[in-house]
């Protein structure tokens, strides 16, 4: 299945988008971080994952990709190492 990044963008929810000259205008660092979304959906599917650890959790933004934009439905474990 292919997937154009605007269309996946738009998918996604970008907020950081805006129309130019009747074009989709994506900044480059949203387009990694489609990238980076999609392959990490694909790559949890295909592997079957169930649980993920997330090491140095800070402020919990990997958990919050996963669970917004990936739409990750498995167990999460999360700690800051002290």
């Amino acid at each position: 299945m292919r997937i154009s990044l605007g269309s996946l963008a738009r998918r996604l929810g970008f907020y950081r988008r805006r129309r130019l000259a009747g074009r989709l205008v994506v900044r480059p660092r949203d387009l990694y971080a489609v990238w980076q979304e999609e392959h990490i959906a694909r790559l949890l599917d295909f592997l079957k994952v169930d649980c993920v650890f997330d090491v140095g959790a800070n402020r919990a933004q990997f958990v919050r990709m996963l669970r917004d934009r990936v739409d990750y439905q498995g167990r999460i474990v999360s700690f800051e190492p002290i």
